[in-house]
Order: C-alpha cells, then structure tokens, then sequence
C-alpha cells in the first residue's frame, strides 16, 4: 500500500503505519443494507461471524441497529 504525494511521488506505508493514525472510526463496520435469508447461500450458515461491541458510542449505534431490524422483522 501507497499513498500517492502532490508531486506525483509515492510514499509506501505499512500495517504498522496504518495502525498508528489516530482514527476514530478504525474498527468501523458500516452496514450499508441487508438481503433476505433466501438470497444467501446456505453453505454460509456452516461457519457464520458475529460482530461484537467494543464499548463508547459503538453500542448505542448497534442497540439503534438491533431495533431497527427487529422492527423490520415482525
């Protein structure tokens, strides 16, 4: 990975770089939409991930989104 300069020159960067910038939003997942359970492939479900909260404000975003799906669920 590369961050491309003013002058046409090109600094590498490495994880670590990435890892030190003092972004917020760093461990950040955006749900952009959601499809219905007959759009996904069933061989999914036989190793499915969760997302977990890490505290601070990520948890009244993820009861927010937890609400908003049970709604559209009943």
């Amino acid at each position: 990975m590369a961050a491309r300069l003013a002058d046409a020159g090109v600094v590498p960067l490495t994880d670590r770089d990435l890892e030190r910038l003092p972004l917020p939003t760093w461990h950040q997942v955006t749900a952009l939409g959601f499809v219905p359970a007959d759009d996904i492939n069933p061989i999914r479900f036989a190793k499915p991930y969760f997302v977990a909260l890490d505290g601070g404000t990520s948890s009244h975003a993820y009861r927010l989104l937890v609400a908003h799906r049970a709604e559209d669920e009943s």
